[in-house]
């Protein structure tokens, strides 16, 4: 279930990170690269197991217990607006519309994407998740990405909420490349570290020495490898040869998620700060293919 890489997983530097915060089942480090990650953390067979339904999922993190099944297509939805700027943003890099998503769950971003025009084909390692895919009348394959075989090509592949997961998202970017026309785009939403609330973690972390882990264990969690900043997946990007075109900040769509009240109510406190300071916890970056 667990691996132990003893290397950054994004930058592959045979040596260990600074060591920032140790949590129960991993510890959290630091690459000069600019990316956080995860020793140990989920190997690949446990990362396509988890992600089967909202039932696996709510195992490791009890948040995501109707993940697959909110839906966010709401035009007030966060979820909604990001999906917006994203494909506006992404059709200004490309000539064409055919869009590709990999880890495209049940199908909400394809959906959205081609209801404004888009040709849409998903890629997701759940049967049950392109069943529900193909239910909607949008084209869809249950495989690994990895063994996925085509001669088929895209203008955009999309990793919305994905690249975190690997053990090498450097191995699954070189996919995504391979899948993308000569000009095609890559479209990439991910966590963005660091924001106001991995910030105020590691702050009340350090201050008791410790043994305040609470926060911490709220954000970095078991079913992700990495953490990246700016600049970590600008580097990633560039190292397979991507060059980022737009990168821009939003923030976690608080709908998807069960939370209790108190805790619903304080990150709204603390999203509101953090848009202000420019500190929110997500961003998206559009990258062409080179």
């Amino acid at each position: 279930m667990f691996a132990e890489k003893n290397q950054c997983p994004a930058c592959k530097t045979r040596r260990m990170g600074k060591p920032l915060i140790k949590l129960e089942r991993f510890s959290v480090y630091v690459c000069d690269c600019g990316v956080k990650y995860l020793d140990p953390s989920l190997d690949e067979k446990s990362q396509i197991e988890i992600y089967q339904n909202s039932d696996s999922i709510s195992e490791i993190n009890k948040a995501l217990e109707q993940y697959y099944e909110y839906e966010p297509l709401r035009s007030t939805s966060q979820t909604a607006r990001d999906y917006d700027r994203a494909l506006t943003e992404a059709g200004k890099s490309v000539a064409g519309r055919d869009l590709c998503e990999i880890g495209c769950g049940t199908g909400d971003f394809l959906f959205f994407a081609k209801s404004r025009g888009w040709n849409v084909f998903g890629i997701d390692s759940s049967t049950e998740n392109i069943e529900k895919t193909r239910s909607r009348g949008i084209e869809g394959i249950a495989e690994n990405v990895f063994r996925y075989s085509s001669q088929r090509r895209f203008d955009v592949v999309v990793l919305w909420d994905v690249i975190e997961h690997p053990q090498d998202p450097g191995k699954l970017l070189a996919k995504c490349h391979e899948l993308l026309k000569p000009g095609g785009c890559l479209l990439v939403a991910i966590p963005y570290d660091p924001n106001l609330i991995s910030i105020l973690a590691t702050l009340f972390y350090k201050l008791s020495f410790g043994k305040v882990r609470g926060p911490a264990a709220q954000w970095y969690v078991l079913e992700h490898t990495s953490y990246f900043s700016g600049r970590g997946l600008k580097g990633l990007l560039e190292r397979n040869s991507f060059a980022a075109v737009k990168y821009w900040k939003t923030e976690t769509d608080l709908a998807r998620y069960k939370f209790a009240f108190l805790t619903r109510l304080a990150l709204r406190v603390l999203f509101g700060i953090a848009r202000i300071l420019g500190l929110q916890n997500r961003s998206i970056m559009v990258a062409k293919k080179v």
